[in-house]
């Protein structure tokens, strides 16, 4: 199957040479094809998480409250050779996963769960969830079906 990509490529780049901008964009899409058959997607599960938003009460003192609730499926893409391992270890620390994920969400700044990109919050769920993964190295979390609701 390698030599058969290998093939293709070195058509296509004899094929295309030359041709600018299209030829480039062209490789950038045969790279992304294997760089996805080379990476697998395992759910670390769906969340609903109560996001306490500070506020000022009536005599002047600021305290804590549910004001809002973040929910998402959390997705961890990881290298495909490590699939397995990955999983069965996801499964094996589910509540110490859950945790670390909800305290994760509820100690990241309001304006962080209100990014589109979601890149703080991203970053700081890969840093604590990787240890539970033994050690697999996540390439990338998705976070899909994000719904943000006050409560």
């Amino acid at each position: 199957m390698n030599r058969q990509r290998l093939i293709a490529t070195v058509l296509v780049i004899g094929l295309t040479a030359g041709c600018g901008d299209g030829a480039s964009a062209l490789l950038a899409e045969l790279d992304y094809v294997v760089r996805e058959e080379q990476m697998a997607e395992i759910s670390l599960g769906y969340f609903v998480v109560p996001v306490p938003m500070p506020f000022t009460g009536e005599f002047k003192q600021i305290a804590t409250r549910n004001r809002m609730q973040f929910e998402f499926d959390l997705y961890a893409e990881v290298p495909s050779k490590y699939r397995s391992r990955a999983k069965a270890a996801a499964e094996r620390n589910t509540g110490q996963l859950r945790d670390r994920v909800i305290t994760a969400c509820r100690s990241t700044p309001m304006e962080d769960l209100n990014d589109r990109s979601l890149v703080a919050l991203k970053n700081h769920l890969v840093d604590t969830t990787m240890p539970l993964l033994d050690g697999v190295p996540i390439e990338q979390l998705r976070i899909v079906d994000r719904q943000t609701k006050p409560l």
